[in-house]
């Protein structure tokens, strides 16, 4: 069993945020890894302590059974109103980093609290063996929520959302008037001054840029030339006030942005809103947006739309295959084949 360490990056009322970094040797098959052991404090200041684990196991021809459980040390059941993982890799000796697992988007778990005890709560996934040749690193996000239900207290239900819009506002209130700043993006001769541990809390991305010797870490500043203003201020309110403005008129652009900053919530809230204004001017669009940003639940939704309306798509103004991958374009034919 190989031990690392792993840190709580963010907690606030509603939710405590961890992250582990795990480096895998070449060919890790039948190997388990576990996380030390970290706590926390629940809003009646009770302190939890917890242990992340990993199991990487052969079980099929082309990928590898792969379990994450967080599990609970204490003696005692804790309720818990969500668990949610997301697992970046990245291939060692400069490869680029890629996202391999994420439940970012399923915001409950279903059937009310669930009660976490000594056996944990696992959620498996499937690792492509083509991805297990060279070592690797995983980047493990991990967000716990405390149940509310049945307390009486400060989490009561009312008060908990009082103070939930409250913390909304607060932060957002701190990203627009920019007071003790640590960091400053420009962005089309505009500057916002933002904040490290916030951004560091909320995306892997800045995690990383902040955990690391990277120039935007020693300068305390970046320069953004792939977003206009208005949309990065947006992603930004995102990530301070998990709200956005105008969200139909950017998303987008707000969609690539929180696929290259690796903001997994916005990015499906952003699926979302596209799949709800799906048209036929707009579907082959979107279809090879989806593709090339890995938005896997909007690419299913455009590949249903289209089918459903080929005859209608094919003799619009719009209509033009050109843009799409190869092997999108054999699954669309596929399915056209399929339907008829």
């Amino acid at each position: 069993m190989t031990e690392s360490s792993v840190k709580i990056i963010g907690q606030a009322y509603s939710s405590v945020i961890l992250h582990w970094d795990l480096q895998i040797a070449e060919s890790p098959l039948h190997q388990k890894y576990q996380s030390t052991s970290f706590e926390y404090t629940d809003s009646k200041y009770q302190p939890h302590e917890w242990r992340l684990e990993l199991e990487l196991e052969s079980t099929q021809e082309s990928f590898t059974d792969t379990s994450l459980t967080i599990r609970y040390l204490g003696e005692d059941e804790i309720a818990l109103s969500n668990v949610q993982f997301q697992i970046f890799q990245q291939v060692l000796n400069g490869g680029h980093m890629s996202l391999l697992f994420s439940d970012m988007d399923e915001f409950d778990t279903g059937s009310g609290p669930l009660q976490l005890s000594k056996e944990g709560s696992s959620h498996s996934f499937y690792f492509e063996k083509e991805r297990l040749r060279e070592p690797f690193k995983l980047f493990i996000t991990c967000i716990l929520k405390p149940s509310t239900e049945g307390c009486n207290t400060v989490c009561a239900s009312d008060t908990y959302h009082q103070l939930d819009s409250r913390l909304q506002d607060n932060y957002e209130t701190l990203l627009l008037n920019g007071k003790f700043s640590d960091f400053t993006v420009s962005i089309a001769n505009k500057e916002l001054f933002l904040h490290k541990d916030i951004l560091s809390s909320r995306s892997l991305y800045f995690f990383k840029m902040f955990d690391n010797e990277m120039k935007e870490n020693n300068t305390n500043s970046v320069n953004i030339d792939d977003f206009t203003y208005d949309v990065m201020l947006e992603f930004f309110r995102y990530i301070y006030a998990a709200k956005v403005n105008d969200i139909k008129i950017h998303m987008v652009d707000l969609l690539v942005a929180a696929d290259k900053y690796a903001l997994e919530d916005l990015k499906s809230l952003c699926e979302h809103e596209m799949i709800k204004a799906l048209s036929l001017d707009n579907a082959l669009n979107f279809l090879s947006l989806a593709n090339c940003h890995n938005a896997r639940k909007l690419e299913a939704q455009c590949l249903k739309f289209i089918v459903l309306n080929a005859k209608d798509i094919v003799e619009s103004p719009n209509y033009d295959l050109g843009e799409l991958p190869k092997k999108l374009t054999n699954e669309l034919f596929r399915l056209l084949a399929k339907k008829s």
